[in-house]
């Protein structure tokens, strides 16, 4: 009993704001511990997901998250690159970082969300001056949802990018390096507000939108 550590003690009340900092984030599959390179991980489109997810929570908390740490960024859990001599491939889990890098420096937006059926969808929303961007993950294995974008007045631009699959085990190889690559769909001038109806989100996809308010 001697050798065990002092306790830290009361946690100190008198601080006014506390900083949420993440030391690593992602999924950790167990088969992991027994491939060749330790905790090597391939990353499929379920890990896409389930990073935008993570990421929309993080910025919807900016106010108290001020560094949140993915495990990790190359040939280890949701990394970004896998490596195998002098190849490489871009993961899935690349393609939503590189697609949420538009949120970056933005304020976070209100969204009011009148979806009845919003447990396997989520929605994320960041302005800078007049541009909203706006996140839609539909991580419904089957179905397909549509989404009303409300908004007042014109819209000088819209596009929409996506990442989606047909299998949530789907991924990027070294023989298929770009099986899985988001892509913009959509894209439109002077489009008005009610052109932003009905708008359909594949099921297993992660969907950004640009608008540039008039």
């Amino acid at each position: 009993m001697n050798q065990l550590p002092e306790p830290e003690g009361e946690f100190d009340q008198k601080l006014e704001k506390i900083d949420l900092i993440l030391g690593e984030w992602g999924n950790w599959y167990g088969r992991a511990f027994f491939e060749e390179k330790a905790l090597y991980q391939q990353n499929t489109m379920r890990d896409a997901i389930t990073t935008a997810i993570v990421l929309d929570i993080l910025h919807s908390n900016a106010d108290k998250v001020k560094m949140a740490s993915m495990a990790q960024t190359i040939n280890v859990l949701n990394a970004l690159i896998l490596t195998n001599g002098e190849q490489f491939v871009l993961t899935p889990v690349y393609d939503i970082f590189k697609m949420y890098k538009v949120h970056r420096n933005n304020d976070v937006l209100d969204v009011t969300i009148t979806y009845e059926n919003s447990d396997h969808v989520k929605f994320f929303a960041s302005i800078n001056d007049k541009i909203i961007y706006l996140n839609v993950i539909n991580f419904d294995l089957t179905e397909t949802i549509s989404v009303d974008i409300d908004l007042p007045g014109l819209v000088l631009q819209y596009q929409k990018e996506e990442l989606a699959a047909n299998d949530m085990h789907e991924t990027n190889t070294f023989e298929d390096p770009n099986h899985l690559r988001a892509v913009i769909v959509e894209q439109r001038n002077n489009v008005s507000a009610n052109e932003l109806f009905d708008i359909s989100i594949k099921p297993m996809s992660v969907s950004v939108f640009k608008i540039l308010l008039g």
